[in-house]
């Protein structure tokens, strides 16, 4: 069901003025950012991610050497007791960035990308506990995918979106791990390319990316049970999309910008982040989306270098950010972010 932001009386006026403004002085804004040991390995942009019992898995992606840009196999865990990294096995499959990542049934799968020549549709698994890699399905379009998304409800991954080397995408498929399957569901209702998504109470919201080469503003949940894709408030507040012509909000008092590609994202208490990412130019803005009241509230801005292709991923309730690409500059640095506390704290 659409939702268009309302003013149905003073109070939410004041509050969404105060929410959706993206023109609000830095050091009012909630949370705080703080630096954490940095990635132990190589810098890099585009790697894939993904959590196990408050370990955090990272590995994959591009890298700079001198002119040239690597693809890499490495990958590392990051445990935040110890606010420390350690390398793992390597990734088995070919060197690649923009693959995507999910944890279900207490393993990690990693697939699809690209090593610069093709577009892969290969799926990997890696168990912690005997820190192994085994291949399993392909994923299972007849072409491949990279800059996709890809999420866990119920203990089954979900994966979509993309382009597959010739156009963009919005077909997802479930996989199950019991039965090493792959089924299509619900298509998506609009192509993209390095969308972002975020899982709130088994729902997936998942917004931003490009179409084409134009910024998309749509923003969807996903419920796995109705099998549904339900609209939510848009990305730009002047925006138009291609499956819906109607203006999703017309106020020039309304001055945010969520669009983006290629940002980073966590969840805390209930509540989903993206920031950094690119809108033709790296971004810094951080904001929160409350599902109950389909509202977005900027927070602390990011600390560190605007960049896009970074890692985001949640540890112990606080949300991280890793690595990721600021012009040809790839980074390897980590920061965390605390929603409760301030720059003042």
């Amino acid at each position: 069901m659409k939702k268009l932001f309302s003013c149905i009386s003073f109070l939410f006026l004041v509050i969404f003025l105060a929410g959706c403004s993206s023109n609000s002085d830095d050091d009012d804004l909630a949370g705080d950012w703080t630096r954490q040991s940095d990635f132990e390995g190589v810098s890099r942009s585009d790697a894939a991610s993904f959590v196990i019992d408050n370990i955090a898995y990272l590995g994959t992606g591009f890298t700079s050497a001198t002119s040239t840009e690597t693809r890499l196999t490495d990958f590392w865990k990051y445990d935040p007791t110890q606010d420390n990294w350690f390398s793992i096995a390597a990734f088995p499959g070919t060197a690649r960035n923009k693959a995507v990542a999910f944890t279900a049934n207490g393993k990690g799968y990693v697939g699809l990308g690209t090593d610069g020549t093709n577009v892969l549709k290969d799926f990997w698994e890696y168990t912690p506990g005997t820190n192994t890699w085994k291949q399993i399905a392909d994923f299972p379009t007849t072409k491949g995918r990279y800059g996709a998304v890809a999420f866990a409800i119920n203990e089954s991954g979900y994966v979509g979106c993309g382009n597959d080397g010739d156009n963009d995408q919005q077909d997802f498929y479930r996989y199950n791990v019991t039965s090493n399957t792959w089924t299509q569901v619900s298509s998506m209702k609009s192509k993209r390319i390095n969308p972002f998504v975020f899982v709130i109470n088994n729902v997936a919201y998942v917004g931003g990316g490009s179409n084409n080469g134009s910024m998309v503003s749509s923003f969807y949940a996903f419920n796995p049970t109705a099998n549904t894709w339900d609209r939510k408030t848009s990305l730009y507040p002047q925006a138009t999309d291609s499956e819906d012509s109607e203006e999703i909000q017309d106020n020039d008092n309304y001055d945010y910008n969520l669009q983006r590609t290629s940002p980073a994202t966590f969840v805390i208490d209930g509540q989903g982040y993206i920031t950094t990412g690119t809108n033709s130019s790296v971004l810094n803005t951080t904001w929160q989306y409350n599902p109950s009241t389909d509202f977005w509230t900027e927070v602390d801005v990011f600390e560190g270098v605007s960049r896009e292709g970074a890692a985001g991923f949640t540890l112990n309730n606080k949300g991280y950010v890793a690595t990721g690409r600021s012009g040809a500059t790839r980074l390897d640095d980590l920061w965390k972010f605390d929603p409760n506390t301030s720059d003042d704290d």
